[in-house]
């Protein structure tokens, strides 16, 4: 009989306990989260401000205790069913306010439900959840029948967002970076972290400059986890100029680097970035300075030839030299490559005003072009052929007044039926040659005829 007294006891005594709050649900919960927003949810209770309102005015001392909930569109955490907070008394009209740090036991991951992420990864990740925008709110129950007496619950959107790290600026990325005398190199970035410094964010940059090794193409990002740094900067700027002061460079060798953003408290994680703060990594090649050709002279050696001279590297670079008639467009240029700092141009019009220049060419990169020079070949004449020179040109090769019995050596003709290979020798009476040799550049034009001045034969009678 005992017994069954004491459960009609505690029966009673918890629909009391739930009617005291009346038939539907009298509490107001109103959630406000002060700026600003941390990455890391178990901060969060530092910023949280909660808000009770009973409003019953019959119902004085009424115990309540709140659960969390916290929502995006893919993740969700939640208090233990069978969990809550500390008993919170409410008087019925009468506001209160309770403190985040009352509320701190709610955010620990061990009294939390999840979904969208596991336990693990959240603790993993420092107590950080994903991107995304989140809702948070408190629910109200009654503390002795655990029913939820909460009528309405005012929630707060919280945006996380991993903050952007640098972008880099100069060198670009696969470029050429020319050596110069002192060392001086510029290096430029962008930050993408204002929305963290309008939150409190305080950064700094580390700039790390490694040398990739020759022939290595892997990933770089491993390569600047495993190699040591050539140098490593703290810097507080966007920029940093390497100088002479720094490790020097080698000339034509690779180089890499990047930037990281971090708190200048080393110990602040309530800042989350993409990538731990890392920009990408650019790389670059550092190139020795390419001179370009200087006194560029010239003169014409007869109607079709023209010698060039320049002031170059003749044992390490090669050159290219260009030339046009003047009046042609742009496009019009003609171009050949030597290795000499000195060129014989054998493929000239008679009587035309030429445009000439040359640039040098290094290993990697090349110079600007020397200041441009003008010559002027001789017009054809009746002394040009006495003299044993013959310009024949392609297109009117068919109607050629010159006639002379020639012999052949190795002669090769293309699909076009033009001669490409080979010495073409005039003979003369009494089988007297005077070798007339076609370069294979004539091609493109005409062919042209060199005789050996110094060894023809007066014609017999």
């Amino acid at each position: 009989m005992l017994k069954k007294s004491k459960k009609i006891i505690i029966i009673l005594a918890t629909c009391c306990s739930a009617l005291a709050f009346g038939q539907i649900a009298p509490i107001n919960s109103r959630t406000i989260f002060k700026t600003p927003y941390s990455a890391r949810v178990s901060e969060w209770p530092e910023k949280i401000t909660l808000t009770l309102f009973l409003r019953d005015l019959n119902v004085t001392k009424g115990r309540v205790f709140v659960r969390m909930r916290i929502e995006s569109a893919t993740v969700s955490l939640e208090t233990l069913p069978l969990y809550g907070s500390q008993a919170f008394q409410l008087d019925g009209g009468v506001p209160i306010q309770i403190d985040g740090s009352e509320l701190r036991v709610l955010f620990r991951p061990e009294n939390l439900v999840f979904s969208g992420i596991t336990r693990e990864d959240f603790i993993r990740n420092g107590s950080r959840l994903p991107e995304g925008r989140y809702k948070l709110w408190f629910e109200v129950y009654e503390w002795g029948s655990r029913l939820k007496v909460s009528a309405s619950e005012s929630f707060v959107t919280i945006n996380l967002h991993d903050i952007e790290p640098p972008i880099l600026n100069f060198p670009k990325n696969n470029s050429l970076v020319t050596a110069q005398t002192p060392q001086n190199i510029a290096f430029s970035w962008t930050p993408r972290h204002f929305p963290a410094i309008g939150s409190g964010f305080r950064g700094v940059y580390d700039f790390e400059l490694m040398q990739i090794p020759l022939h290595y193409h892997g990933d770089l990002n491993i390569l600047f986890e495993t190699t040591s740094k050539y140098a490593e900067k703290r810097l507080f700027q966007t920029q940093f100029r390497y100088s002479q002061f720094d490790e020097a460079l080698a000339i034509n060798q690779r180089y890499a680097f990047r930037v990281r953003v971090r708190s200048i408290d080393d110990n602040d994680e309530s800042f989350q970035f993409k990538n731990n703060g890392y920009s990408e990594i650019f790389a670059f090649l550092y190139t020795e300075k390419c001179e370009k050709p200087k006194n560029l002279q010239g003169f014409p050696e007869n109607p079709y030839t023209a010698n060039l001279s320049w002031e170059g590297d003749n044992f390490k670079n090669r050159f290219l030299v260009s030339y046009r008639k003047m009046g042609s467009d742009e496009f019009s240029w003609f171009t050949k490559t030597t290795e000499f700092s000195s060129l014989l141009l054998n493929d000239l019009s008679p009587g035309q005003t030429y445009e000439i220049k040359v640039r040098t060419l290094c290993e990697f990169t090349s110079s600007e072009d020397s200041d441009s020079i003008f010559i002027t070949t001789p017009a054809l004449s009746d002394s040009n052929l006495r003299s044993g020179i013959i310009f024949v040109p392609v297109d009117t090769c068919v109607n050629s007044f010159i006639k002379f019995n020639v012999e052949f050596e190795n002669i090769r003709i293309n699909e076009c039926f033009q001669h490409t290979e080979g010495i073409i020798n005039k003979v003369q009476k009494k089988f007297n040659r005077q070798n007339i040799f076609i370069p294979l550049q004539y091609l493109y034009s005409h062919f042209y005829y060199q005789s050996k001045r110094n060894t023809i034969d007066k014609p017999s009678p």
